[in-house]
């Protein structure tokens, strides 16, 4: 009821559609909460470096700025909802400097999930993307 209830509210707010998604968990909610004492005690145990290629925070929706950062955006990701759209607009940027040349972006894994996504949010990325199945 709660659900219907929040996309009928939507819907008359003048969302243009409301779906159900089907998932596993309540990931990137406060529902996670109870698990980032688990998650603090296991980053506790990792020695973190500076990456050597910029590797994107979806807290931030931009790099991890540095080592020290890592561990406490990744706990802040059980809980934090996804910048998709602005790390995808990041990556876009970052891989055309200046806009001189098309970004390229891979999907690496199964399923073409992510290449999806992208198409919805940047066809010109989607266009000239790539997906790498093992």
């Amino acid at each position: 009821p709660a659900l219907a209830a929040a996309g009928a509210a939507a819907i008359a707010a003048g969302a243009l559609k409301v779906a159900r998604l089907p998932v596993a968990g309540g990931f990137h909610t406060e529902l996670m909460a109870p698990a980032a004492a688990a998650l603090r005690a296991a980053l506790g145990k990792v020695v973190f470096k500076n990456p050597a290629v910029p590797v994107w925070s979806n807290v931030l929706g931009a790099p991890f700025p540095d080592a020290t950062s890592i561990p406490a955006l990744l706990e802040a990701q059980l809980t934090s909802p996804v910048l998709w759209q602005e790390t995808l607009a990041g990556l876009v940027a970052a891989g055309s400097p200046g806009g001189a040349t098309a970004a390229r972006l891979v999907e690496l894994g199964p399923g073409g999930q992510i290449r999806a996504m992208v198409k919805r949010v940047d066809a010109a990325a989607w266009a000239g993307m790539k997906s790498v199945a093992p």
